[in-house]
């Protein structure tokens, strides 16, 4: 079953967008978000972590309207490149921006959030290119490249902060500069411009 599904190459191409797509949610949600916002904004991690807060609602919001929108497969890829190019825009600003107001990083951080909610139509495009039998043996495979976007480039992201940190300490912790930051997490837009590039190739229904 399993060399059934990776013998195709149109399910590798909807795993690397899902990989791609998902992974600078988990990078800014659940690591780096919070910290690269005090240094970035000066505020406290309390107020940093009500703006990462809308990552998750933009997310909420994206998987809702995305579901809603994508009935066929055609609107499915539409729906894969927009999200992609939404969230290289949105996360050059959210990164690189410094002449925004601290509610323009609440809009982006939904914005964010609804670029990576488009790892959601994988699943189901993954579904359509698979017959009966092996549909669930598929969608894992594709749940699986989506939690690996995250378990692989968190510490890759990390790495990169060791590699630009100053040797600054504050509370016997290592404290990054926002030039670390910014560094490091050209990650995050990369990402999208990787789920982006490979939302051009995915091919139709049928292909393999």
């Amino acid at each position: 079953l399993f060399r059934s599904i990776t013998g195709k190459k149109q399910t590798w191409k909807i795993a690397a967008y899902a990989f791609s797509n998902w992974a600078p949610m988990i990078i800014l949600a659940t690591l780096w978000g919070d910290a690269f916002l005090v240094e970035k904004l000066g505020i406290t991690t309390a107020s940093a972590a009500k703006i990462i807060q809308f990552l998750w609602i933009g997310l909420s919001l994206g998987s809702f309207s995305y579901g809603a929108i994508a009935k066929t497969h055609t609107a499915q890829k539409r729906c894969m490149l927009l999200s992609a190019i939404l969230g290289v825009v949105a996360s050059l600003i959210f990164i690189y921006s410094d002449a925004l107001p601290i509610v323009g990083f609440y809009a982006l951080s939904t914005l964010i959030g609804i670029a990576s909610a488009g790892q959601i139509l994988s699943f189901s495009m993954v579904k359509q290119i698979n017959s009966d039998e092996l549909v669930g043996t598929a969608v894992g495979f594709n749940n699986m490249s989506v939690v690996a976007g995250g378990l692989i480039l968190q510490p890759i992201v990390s790495e990169l902060l060791q590699a630009f940190w100053d040797g600054k300490i504050i509370e016997n912790a290592p404290h990054y500069s926002l030039y670390a930051f910014k560094a490091s997490l050209i990650i995050v837009p990369i990402c999208y411009i990787s789920s982006m590039i490979i939302s051009l190739f995915l091919g139709n229904k049928d292909a393999t």
